[in-house]
């Protein structure tokens, strides 16, 4: 049965740790290669040199003497093997002269000693075992020396213990690494899986999960997306329920108005005059309120992207609108104060609901005697249009759903109204925002590009 290895971020995070340990381990290895085929070059080559100056030394000695004289050639043939070359030299005809053996054996007591010291008790027979060198005199050649190496081994302790390390090495990174990975492939997982469980939990339907925000930046910044998520999930699905209530409630209300009347006179309790039929089409005329305000939202949603756009003076385009309620509200006050120079890009019918919705609105808001001021101006690349009440103003714990669909916390109806004016302000690639202080007054604040592409 073949092993299988889960597909989880743990197990390639640990796969590439491992592999990055591997990668730095085979680097040293190679290094290592490179260093001891190097230290190598270096021992025999100094090998080579120790070689050919034991051969002048000793063609120098045949040059004084006209001849092989063992005795003078012995101090030569056992320096040489101090330095850890066994020598043996033979004359022209190949007849042994003298090796390390006999040179030792001509030496002093003391220095014999000394020599077999260093030997470790004995000198071993190297004849036929090393490499052949011919001495030479005035173009002669007058003899031929053998020279072996008696200690590789200490001159390569160098590579043996390079060995040893690359062994330990292997074991101790690659051990380290082994667990540094694990370790940092956890920390580094978890908290994916703590935000994998919170994003099941909220699909489960758990809108109050939350993830702590922790660890690096990056990790932090998506735990913190995250509760922003689910905080305006929630806040949906509260609104959603809350749609569901109202829409529940208002729709209830006529229908049962309307089921009474109609049985009542079915049963010929109260006659179907003209003010209970009155009645009834005032309860319909209701009733398509309400579905009216649903259908206005999706209208809005599908006009925000469909935008014809024109190009006008701004003031022109207000002062009718303005006029319209100073004729329906006289006990009001209004202000229109935007610059005649002012011109704007925008769909007229778009930007018409947008400003009825909004003064009207302030309308509502403003008791008797009260004021509303339409302003506008030029701020960079936007134009800033206001629209602010002297009226009852909005809760601060209300404020921030204001934007909200069917949020009513603040107003009769159905809540769309300023749901609508959001949509078509963003469909302008605008925004708007609030300002408010209970029983003191509203601003609402629209900032659009000049000219919309």
């Amino acid at each position: 049965m073949a092993l299988r290895i889960p597909d989880t971020l743990w197990t390639r995070l640990a796969a590439l740790l491992l592999l990055v340990a591997l990668a730095g381990l085979s680097s040293g290895l190679l290094v290592r290669q490179l260093i001891v085929r190097d230290f190598r070059a270096f021992i025999s080559g100094r090998m080579e040199d120790r070689s050919y100056w034991v051969m002048a030394r000793l063609e120098g000695k045949y040059a004084e003497a006209g001849r092989w004289d063992p005795a003078t050639l012995a101090d030569d043939v056992v320096w040489a093997y101090m330095m850890g070359l066994a020598v043996r030299v033979s004359d022209a005809e190949k007849h042994p002269v003298i090796d390390v053996r006999q040179a030792v054996e001509r030496m002093s007591l003391p220095m014999k000693k000394r020599v077999l010291s260093y030997a470790k008790g004995g000198i071993a027979d190297y004849s036929g075992a090393g490499t052949f060198y011919p001495l030479f005199h005035n173009g002669k050649e007058i003899g031929q020396l053998e020279v072996v190496c008696t200690n590789p081994d200490k001159d390569l302790v160098f590579v043996a213990r390079s060995n040893h390390l690359l062994i330990f090495s292997l074991l101790a990174v690659g051990s380290l690494t082994l667990l540094l990975s694990v370790i940092l492939s956890r920390r580094i997982t978890r908290p994916v899986e703590r935000l994998t469980t919170a994003a099941q939990a909220l699909r489960d339907g758990n809108m109050t999960v939350r993830v702590r925000q922790e660890g690096t930046h990056e990790f932090r910044s998506m735990a913190a997306t995250f509760n922003l998520m689910a905080d305006g999930l929630a806040s949906q699905e509260s609104l959603r329920k809350r749609l569901l209530t109202n829409a529940a409630h208002e729709l209830r209300t006529p229908l049962t108005i309307m089921r009474l009347q109609v049985e009542q006179m079915a049963d010929g309790m109260v006659p179907a005059d003209t003010g209970r039929l009155t009645l009834l089409i005032e309860e319909m005329d209701r009733f398509r309120g309400i579905l009216g305000a649903l259908d206005d939202l999706s209208q809005a949603e599908a006009n925000a992207i469909n935008l014809k756009k024109q190009t006008f003076q701004l003031r022109d385009f207000l002062e009718p609108i303005v006029e319209r309620f100073v004729c329906s509200a006289q006990e009001v006050a209004f202000t229109l104060d935007v610059p005649e120079a002012i011109t704007i890009t925008a769909d007229p019918d778009r930007l018409s609901q947008i400003m009825i919705n909004l003064i009207s609105n302030a309308v509502k808001a403003v008791p008797n005697e009260g004021r509303i001021a339409v302003r506008a101006r030029h701020e960079g690349n936007s134009i800033i249009l206001s629209v602010g009440d002297s009226g009852s103003g909005i809760s601060e714990k209300d404020l921030p759903f204001v934007f909200e669909r069917f949020y009513r916390g603040f107003s009769h109806g159905m809540g769309v109204g300023l749901a609508i004016v959001k949509e078509l302000v963003e469909g302008h690639g605008g925004t708007i925002t609030v300002k408010s202080t209970l029983g003191t007054g509203t601003s609402f604040t629209v900032s659009l590009p000049s000219i919309i592409s």
